[in-house]
């Protein structure tokens, strides 16, 4: 314990030591676990040409529903505010929704905006061919890309979300790096036998192109949580044991892919920083949460990564490899003893 407390990991259980040995499933997050925590915004992509101040609205409707998200926190360092306006109503993210939306007046015109996931704010404001292949294309680069859509009726209340219908203008292009050393780390799980799964609510193209650029096995291997939703009893099973990559999953689908992988018997951890993992890391076999991650997901979780990196793993296993080595060792010297 005092060992790994040097390399900056916190037990909060003492058998979670040797239990970093007995791995042979890992399920990762993608943002804040395999790439940095710190989201760069990179530029705001025009879809709409009647829109002028276009980069105000988007930093306003960020400044009123980030809540001290990375994203958020980002999308508003990059588009300052400098005109007054009014808040009308606030509609703030959720992991279920994938959007936010915020009723504003500014300048004496109404707006009312959503901003969120393309697949989820597209089922409010339809895309075009070209516009999904945009999408598509930064997607596949590794950018994080946010829908920006225009709600037609400003009296709608945003409670009234799913009767919206709304136009697309714009999108916001984010970017975060692999984290310093985890191609190395990953490189090492998988040369002893441990297999890596991610999960996460990013787009499935994004999270592909991480997976791949860290060097995770199958990769290729990808769902999304739309795909999951249709799988029933032994469909589920086959499909969550044979994937590597699940995308846009919601926190209820993420704790039943764990509870999958536990059923069959595998020795299941689960990597994590926001709300929305709380669930499946109280429910793995091995909870590991990011420091600066929410205070609900440190609370359940096994260990603590106190500097924010699942590169510390490594030495906890190979410390869990010695316990166990000791304890067999022991246990052969005694049985001998007593023969």
């Amino acid at each position: 314990s005092v060992k790994l407390a040097r390399a900056k990991v916190l037990p909060q259980k003492i058998s979670a030591i040797e239990a970093m040995a007995l791995l042979n499933i890992l399920c990762v997050d993608k943002t804040g676990t395999l790439t940095s925590d710190e989201i760069t915004f990179e530029k705001v992509e025009q879809l709409a040409d009647d829109i002028d101040n276009l980069n105000e609205l988007i930093g306003i409707v960020a400044k009123e529903t980030s809540n001290g998200s990375a994203t958020g926190d980002a999308t508003v360092l990059g588009l300052p505010v400098k005109n007054p306006y009014e808040v009308k109503q606030v509609l703030a993210f959720s992991s279920a929704r994938k959007m936010s939306g915020l009723r504003f007046i500014i300048n004496d015109k109404k707006c009312s905006m959503l901003i969120g996931a393309p697949e989820f704010v597209g089922q409010i404001a339809p895309l075009s061919e070209d516009q999904q292949n945009k999408i598509e294309e930064l997607s596949k680069n590794g950018k994080r890309v946010l829908l920006v859509a225009l709600i037609n009726d400003f009296n709608l209340s945003l409670k009234n979300i799913d009767e919206a219908k709304a136009r697309p203008v714009g999108l916001v292009i984010l970017s975060n790096e692999l984290r310093v050393g985890v191609k190395k780390t990953i490189s090492f799980l998988q040369k002893n036998g441990v297999s890596l799964r991610v999960i996460s609510g990013d787009s499935p193209h994004t999270v592909k192109y991480i997976a791949e650029k860290a060097g995770i096995a199958n990769h290729q291997k990808v769902i999304t949580g739309a795909e999951l939703k249709n799988l029933k009893g032994e469909d589920w099973d086959r499909v969550v044991l044979d994937t590597t990559i699940f995308a846009r999953v919601l926190p209820k689908q993420k704790d039943r892919i764990i509870a999958t992988y536990k059923k069959f018997g595998n020795f299941t951890g689960m990597v994590g920083d926001g709300v929305n993992d709380a669930l499946a890391i109280k429910t793995s076999d091995l909870g590991i949460a990011m420091y600066d991650g929410a205070i609900a997901t440190r609370r359940v979780a096994d260990i603590v990564l106190m500097d924010n990196s699942f590169n510390s793993l490594p030495l906890g296993m190979r410390l869990g490899n010695r316990i166990i080595q000791a304890i067999e060792l022991i246990a052969t010297l005694f049985f001998h003893k007593n023969i």
